[in-house]
């Protein structure tokens, strides 16, 4: 049986349709997902790359320093010299690395002590290997169902323009707010 030339260009339309439309709704919307996730993300740099990070509240400033890449050793460098606690900056670490926002919201700069970042709570710095600038994170108040709390990333000093501020996890918040004494390695049990 011998297919007429309208048939074979019929089966060739649906082909190419079925292929435009797998590529489009399958693959393009994974890729939307990626792109998606990306600009939820806080940062763009990997845990690995955190050569040191610096937290200031109140009255006080905690420098930490990684002292081994290999190992992921950290050290207090300020108040005072101290091994760090694995387990409490590594889970900064992971949130900083991993963590993503909620949503973004535009405000004026006379609205940010609505969002208690006039004067923010925490501040955190980031060093990284290959970056001379730190990244910024200012941790304001909490949103009003406390899911949330109000943060800048980055925040340009010179801004006219509306200014960007984030909702980001709580977590953010318990991981910074620990007492320094939380922040030290435990002293290993002898005997």
């Amino acid at each position: 049986m011998k297919l007429q030339k309208t048939t074979w260009a019929l089966v060739i339309t649906a082909l190419f349709l079925t292929t435009f439309v797998y590529l489009h709704e399958v693959v393009g919307k994974s890729q939307q997902e990626v792109q998606a996730a990306k600009q939820r993300k806080i940062f763009d740099f990997r845990k690995e790359d955190i050569q040191g990070f610096t937290i200031e509240r109140e009255k006080e400033k905690l420098v930490f320093e990684r002292v081994d890449k290999e190992t992921k050793f950290w050290q207090i460098k300020e108040p005072e010299e101290s091994p760090a606690n694995d387990q409490a900056v590594s889970f900064l670490l992971e949130l900083l690395a991993k963590g993503e926002r909620d949503r973004l919201i535009l405000a004026r700069s006379e609205e940010l002590e609505e969002y208690g970042l006039s004067e923010p709570l925490v501040t955190v710095s980031i060093a990284l290997e290959n970056r001379s600038q730190p990244y910024i994170l200012l941790l304001g108040k909490e949103n009003f169902d406390r899911k949330f709390i109000y943060a800048r990333v980055n925040p340009d000093k010179n801004e006219k323009k509306s200014i960007e501020i984030i909702l980001i996890p709580m977590d953010f918040k318990y991981a910074v707010e620990r007492e320094l004494e939380e922040w030290k390695a435990k002293e290993k049990d002898e005997g």
